[in-house]
């Protein structure tokens, strides 16, 4: 199986004065390709290990994540968005069993609200209906209806402070992994 990796993690709220640009994302983590098979913690580096000890093909994307912040710029969100979509097409001409997004829940762009749904709806529209796709989110995720329609599980980290992101990047990779081996089919119901 092939397994595509990749995603913008930040926490933003409108409240903070000022903006997140593409400088937080290189002063903090900013990985393309095969560096982010590379990465030793958090939630990217939990998902690779699980899908390496499975034995999975990784098509490593892009992996973005930076401090909270305001909300990201346009040119930020529109720049890291596309390169990361850029990527999924051309993993996806190849074929593509599975999606894995280690995203926050909480980004929000100037201009977008709800950037992470956005992303998730764009990937989404990459690799079809069939393409299951695993979202891991913080543990304090605005979720939305838009990410439970175009996500097939979202999964979030369980402990504050967070000592369980690289876990969570397994629990993430071993479940997409049991949805391809048709051992779990999810089902997501939202209620606010």
């Amino acid at each position: 199986m092939t397994i595509a990796i990749g995603g913008i993690l930040t926490e933003c709220n409108h409240f903070v004065d000022g903006t997140i640009d593409v400088d937080w994302f290189e002063r903090s983590e900013l990985v393309r390709a095969d560096e982010l098979l590379h990465l030793k913690t958090g939630v990217v580096a939990g998902m690779v290990r699980a899908l390496s000890s499975a034995r999975e093909r990784i098509s490593p994307l892009l992996f973005a994540s930076s401090c909270p912040g305001g909300p990201l710029t346009s040119d930020c969100y529109q720049s890291l968005k596309n390169e990361l979509l850029e990527r999924l097409s051309q993993a996806n001409v190849d074929g593509l069993d599975g999606v894995l997004l280690p995203l926050h829940g909480a980004m929000a762009a100037v201009d977008i609200p709800d950037a992470d749904g956005e992303l998730i709806r764009e990937v989404r529209a990459v690799v079809g209906p069939e393409v299951p796709i695993v979202v891991t989110l913080d543990l304090h995720a605005n979720v939305t209806e838009t990410m439970v329609t175009n996500a097939d599980a979202l999964l979030a980290w369980e402990t504050y402070p967070h000592r369980d992101s690289f876990t969570t990047g397994e629990r993430g990779a071993n479940l997409l992994a049991d949805v391809l081996d048709g051992k779990v089919r999810p089902a997501m119901a939202m209620a606010k």
